[in-house]
């Protein structure tokens, strides 16, 4: 089954412990000033 969940935190180190506890297939991005960068 395939799906997707955004979300949000301003907490880089927070949301990626409990995003990777999770799943390894997964994409961070970060928005700054209305831009917003994939980060690797």
């Amino acid at each position: 089954m395939l799906g997707q969940i955004f979300l949000s935190d301003s907490n880089k180190v927070r949301l990626s412990g409990i995003v990777d506890g999770i799943t390894s297939e997964r994409t961070y991005y970060e928005a700054k000033g209305g831009v917003f960068t994939r980060n690797e």
